[in-house]
């Protein structure tokens, strides 16, 4: 391996942080919309359907081998922004998936 080439320890998981708040948004939605629904609270809808899937993705990213060097609060603020990126990213993919779901099944319908 050349020192241009990063080994797979130092590589971010990305990819695994991105299912995981993906997984972690439908599994905390499915699982706490009938309680929230029986409290009527936004704040808490809100405050669970964002930080949930924000944390789990942080403690993928600070628990790996990702910026060892950084120091710790450096670190903890990356992959904190990071995480947050992620979420947006997550919210944007699945916010297209379902525009497109809806455009594919409402012209199908129309014209079959």
């Amino acid at each position: 391996m050349s020192n241009n080439e990063q080994s797979a320890e130092s590589q971010p998981p990305i990819g695994l942080a991105g299912l995981a708040c993906f997984g972690s948004l439908a599994i905390v939605y499915l699982a706490t919309r009938p309680f929230i629904e029986w409290l009527e609270r936004w704040e808490i809808q809100w405050l669970l359907y964002i930080s949930i899937p924000i944390v789990i993705p942080f403690i993928i990213l600070y628990r790996s081998s990702w910026h060892q060097e950084l120091p710790r609060p450096t670190r903890i603020l990356s992959m904190l922004l990071s995480a947050c990126i992620i979420f947006a990213l997550v919210l944007t993919i699945g916010a297209l998936a379902v525009i497109v779901a809806s455009v594919f099944f409402s012209g199908s319908m129309v014209s079959g």
